[in-house]
């Protein structure tokens, strides 16, 4: 049937509907626009607050740092001159910070109006091994973090006597020798840690233990440490300053020697 057919006040209606329609459409497009024009507003002001000269970093501070120095850190972190707390390259700082071997972690504070701070988790170094030539300070994990001069202010044991170590900055060792070495400090117990001064380690069979009252203990590999530890210490107690080599490589048949042996 054609509209036309249809009563007055039907038409009427229908045309209303259509009215409404258009005019919701109307609206909605008007919010859109002032949605995006709004949007266009805030990124603008956003550009240009990024860029602001009002939070150009003039201070850059460091903590937690002994191995490295702050000229060093600053050096590496390479900020750009003109760059502000707010467009500054966190991620490319903290990834050239942490290539370093010593650096663990990195975190970047932003103390505004304008200064920047460099926190740093410095790996810490459990022993050095003598290479030959120079000495390599290595962590808990193996992971060698430079060469280093030994520092007698600091209670590090030494790692000697290694027939293969080719030490590469940053890179956990591949000397089994080492790496059972560092095994046996991180296993033996506190008291025998203590009073050790050296490793010599020409193999994990051979791995053997220095104390600062020059006795040789001869531990082997890192195996039944606890046990080891306590066989030793027991023997030392009980010879006293006499003795001066002591084998627990077998838990059974200990070995110990003494001066007039």
């Amino acid at each position: 049937m054609r509209d036309s057919a249809l009563p007055p006040h039907v038409n009427a209606k229908k045309v209303e509907r259509e009215r409404r329609k258009i005019a919701r459409r109307r609206s909605a497009l008007k919010r859109a626009a002032l949605v995006v024009a709004a949007l266009v507003v805030v990124a603008g002001s956003w550009v240009a607050l990024l860029n602001s000269p009002s939070f150009t970093i003039e201070e850059i501070r460091v903590e937690g740092i002994s191995e490295l120095s702050e000229q060093e850190v600053v050096a590496i972190a390479a900020v750009d001159e003109d760059a502000t707390l707010l467009n500054i390259d966190v991620d490319g700082v903290i990834e050239r910070l942490t290539q370093v071997p010593w650096v663990a972690e990195v975190d970047i504070v932003r103390l505004f109006p304008s200064t920047l701070l460099i926190s740093v988790e410095e790996r810490e170094r459990f022993a050095m091994v003598d290479a030959g030539v120079t000495f390599w300070s290595v962590d808990r994990a193996g992971r060698v973090l430079g060469e280093s001069i030994p520092d007698t202010s600091i209670s590090l044991p030494v790692i000697r006597d290694v027939v293969q170590f080719e030490p590469v900055a940053g890179e956990v060792t591949g000397s089994e020798a080492v790496k059972n070495a560092l095994a046996v400090l991180k296993g033996i117990s506190p008291e025998l840690l203590e009073m050790t001064a050296m490793v010599s380690a020409p193999s994990p069979e051979e791995t053997a233990l220095l104390t600062e009252a020059n006795v040789e203990v001869m531990l082997g590999r890192a195996e039944q440490l606890t046990e080891k530890s306590a066989l030793a210490l027991q023997i030392m107690r009980e010879q006293g300053s006499g003795v001066v080599f002591i084998d627990v490589r077998s838990l059974e048949r200990p070995i110990s020697r003494g001066i007039t042996d």
